[in-house]
């Protein structure tokens, strides 16, 4: 059935030829989804706010309680179809295992299900892990561990003791009686690797570890090469978290006036410093970053732009510090929106209008927006105009609706 577009009172990204919509406003605003001829496959009904899950984005979660103890299911953007997991378990999709799925208990009690609901782990442990291509599966009652295969295999039984692990690229980090190690899919060590002395916790970042002293969330922390342990960052950094593939973002203190997070590469040289500039990673290049600078004109907004880091960790301006850029919907795969405010003197607060821009500066589809959500399908951008939504593509021509 193709909905009545006069109903639709938001549209939002279209992802594999899917995208979400809104009927209704206020406490009964509902959302749905339709398919990319504008046919529904899911009726307005859920409450909650849909939202992308799992590897590129694949599954729209659709919430059908807004309470704090959330219910929710999964649509399937790849196939078209539903995760049959009852919508109360709260399903997460596990990335490298497509179809399965970590679910939870009201009693935090966790397991595996495959999309059709078939239990592969029962859901009667305490935390699950990855282990090489298994699961590390924790006992709650004993806090020992086990190991299971994705089929639901049980091939270790409960007698590993880790005080702590961390998995990332195919490689398990793990703590055990003061010394870390690396160690297989069958919890066996590989070799033994020596951190700091005092180290409490390590986050393995494919040949980066991040690493620090005490609590993780107070202690300072710093960063080592993950196959010889030699020192990349020292420990003085109040925080360290990967930007994208190829950067670190670092600050130096956990006041909540400092400045934002600076960037650095992979051996630790800098590329941005600290400062009142925010940044966002663009997923489709890491050489490409959004800032936000504070607005010279208006303190409520960000001026916006485009920089690319160079070979040199030289820094060149693409799109100039002047636009907005949502934080939501604001990517596709090559392009960013943004907009321009337009000041008007009998309005608080300025006009927004919407444009296109691509990653190397070129304007796509000019300022003439109220809203656009971008995608993957640049022949179906979520666009509004006068209070109408429909789809439009990059050369700006109406495709759906």
């Amino acid at each position: 059935m193709a909905i009545d577009t006069r109903r639709i009172t938001d549209l939002y990204r279209a992802r594999n030829g899917y995208a979400e919509f809104t009927v209704g406003s206020g406490r009964n605003k509902r959302y749905g989804i339709i398919d990319r001829d504008g046919r529904i496959v899911a009726e307005p009904v859920f409450r909650g706010f849909p939202w992308r899950m799992g590897i590129a984005e694949r599954y729209i979660q659709c919430c059908i309680t807004s309470s704090n103890n959330p219910q929710y299911r999964l649509f399937d953007t790849e196939n078209g179809t539903w995760v049959a997991i009852d919508p109360n378990r709260r399903p997460w999709p596990i990335p490298g295992h497509d179809g399965l799925f970590y679910t939870h208990t009201q009693q935090n009690r966790c397991g595996i299900q495959d999309r059709t609901g078939r239990q592969i782990i029962p859901e009667k442990y305490g935390r699950i892990g990855h282990i090489g291509d298994n699961f590390i599966v924790e006992n709650p009652h004993t806090g020992y561990w086990a190991i299971f295969t994705p089929d639901g295999e049980q091939t270790v039984p409960f007698s590993l003791r880790f005080e702590y692990a961390w998995h990332d690229s195919g490689r398990t980090l793990a703590k055990q009686d003061d010394k870390w190690y690396y160690i297989d899919g069958r919890g066996e060590r590989i070799s033994e690797i020596v951190l700091p002395d005092g180290t409490e916790w390590a986050e393995l970042y494919g040949d980066r570890i991040v690493y620090g002293c005490g609590d993780r969330y107070a202690s300072p922390c710093g960063m080592l090469d993950a196959a010889d342990c030699k020192e990349i960052l020292p420990p003085i950094y109040g925080d360290i978290r990967p930007f994208n593939r190829k950067y670190f973002q670092y600050d130096l203190g956990k006041a909540s006036d400092r400045p934002y997070a600076g960037l650095v590469d992979r051996n630790g040289r800098q590329v941005m410093p600290m400062s009142e500039c925010g940044v966002e990673p663009v997923e489709a290049d890491d050489d490409l970053i959004i800032v936000r600078a504070p607005s010279r004109t208006n303190p409520e907004y960000n001026d916006c732009g485009l920089i690319h880091i160079g070979i040199d960790r030289s820094l060149t301006e693409v799109i100039p510090l002047q636009y907005a850029i949502p934080i939501m919907d604001n990517q596709g795969p090559e392009w960013i929106v943004a907009a321009v405010r337009e000041s008007v003197r009998s309005r608080a607060k300025p006009i927004f209008r919407t444009g296109i821009f691509s990653l190397d500066g070129q304007l796509l589809v000019s300022f003439e927006y109220d809203d656009i959500r971008s995608g993957d399908d640049p022949e179906r951008i979520a666009a509004c105009k006068d209070d109408e939504w429909f789809f439009i593509n990059l050369k700006n021509e109406r495709t759906l609706f």
